[in-house]
């Protein structure tokens, strides 16, 4: 890849305001994810069944919030974008293929989607940005996604609350270094005007190009 293809991976100005189809389909998974999280709850409606539920649906909820800012910082129409989108989509349906049996036989497979789709994302960013404020970006996000990957992996070989432990410190890893921004050893904290998605956009580009004109529906 060319070094201006890779800076047009950043959203400019030309990026389209409206949801594309493939982030249109890429939230279709996110409703049946959804559906399949309904269904579930039906199923097994005890409070360890709610309270196991809940957790999976954070999980899953991350995924669809950090591929939204991918869509906010870079542009959608681009292929690398579009390669994560599409992976992360079909890393999705399996996320939720797998909800009904993630406590019990498949709880590997749900742990490896939910690593694999984060990890990759991070590694194919890092190695199609050329700037070096924006690969720290990447850089950052992706420390923390293999950090909380070590608890998903041990919550996945371990055993009913055992295995509800290590997920639980997982995902609180997850959420605890995003509100944090990241804080990374050697790079320290996403710059804040980065962190925000509208001001994301204009920092790096150039641009004025507000994420609050487009349609929310992101990956």
């Amino acid at each position: 890849m060319t070094s201006e293809s890779r800076e047009e991976l950043i959203r400019t100005s030309d990026a389209p305001e409206r949801a594309t189809l493939l982030e249109l389909l890429f939230d279709l998974a996110y409703v049946a994810a959804l559906a399949v999280t309904s269904v579930q709850l039906s199923v097994d409606a005890t409070p360890t069944g709610a309270v196991q539920l809940l957790l999976l649906l954070m999980a899953i909820w991350w995924t669809w919030t950090i591929t939204a800012q991918l869509t906010d910082f870079y542009h959608p129409e681009r292929r690398p974008v579009q390669v994560m989108i599409t992976g992360t989509m079909f890393g999705t349906i399996l996320l939720a293929g797998t909800i009904p049996f993630a406590f019990g036989s498949l709880g590997w497979l749900f742990a490896s989607a939910y690593v694999a789709l984060h990890v990759t994302r991070g590694v194919i960013l890092l190695s199609v940005l050329r700037a070096r404020h924006v690969r720290a970006r990447a850089a950052r996000f992706l420390f923390w996604f293999v950090v909380s990957a070590i608890f998903w992996m041990l919550g996945a070989f371990a055993t009913d609350w055992a295995r509800f432990a290590w997920w639980l410190a997982a995902i609180t890893i997850d959420y605890v270094a995003s509100g944090l921004r990241y804080p990374t050893p050697w790079l320290g904290r996403v710059p804040r005007k980065q962190y925000e998605q509208a001001s994301a956009a204009t920092s790096v580009s150039g641009t004025s190009n507000s994420p609050s004109s487009r349609s929310v529906t992101c990956s």
